[in-house]
C-alpha cells in the first residue's frame, strides 16, 4: 500500500476537530458537488464492498503519522529517548 501526506490549509476558521470521519464527510460531499450522485453511490459501493479506494486517519500536526496498531516501538540505542 502506498502512503501519501496531503497537507490541508484551511481559508477560514472550523469549529470541528479534523477527525477521519469528518474528512470523509467533507470529501463526500465534494464528490457528490462535483461528480454528482452517481459518483458519489461508485465511491461508497467500494467502501461497502471492502474495497476501499483509500482510506483516511485524523489530521495531525505536521510530519506526525499516525503508528499502526500492529507496530512495536524499538527505541534505538543512542536516540536519547527514556523508556
Amino acid at each position: 500500500m502506498k502512503t501519501y501526506q496531503f497537507r490541508i490549509k484551511p481559508l477560514s476558521s472550523w469549529a470541528t476537530p479534523w477527525h477521519a470521519d469528518t474528512l470523509f464527510g467533507a470529501l463526500a460531499l465534494q464528490v457528490l458537488q462535483r461528480m454528482g450522485p452517481d459518483a458519489l453511490r461508485l465511491m461508497l459501493d467500494a467502501f461497502a464492498s471492502g474495497h476501499p479506494p483509500f482510506v483516511l486517519s485524523d489530521a495531525l500536526p505536521d510530519g506526525w503519522f499516525p503508528c499502526p496498531l500492529t507496530a512495536t516501538i524499538q527505541i534505538l540505542p543512542n536516540s536519547n529517548v527514556k523508556a
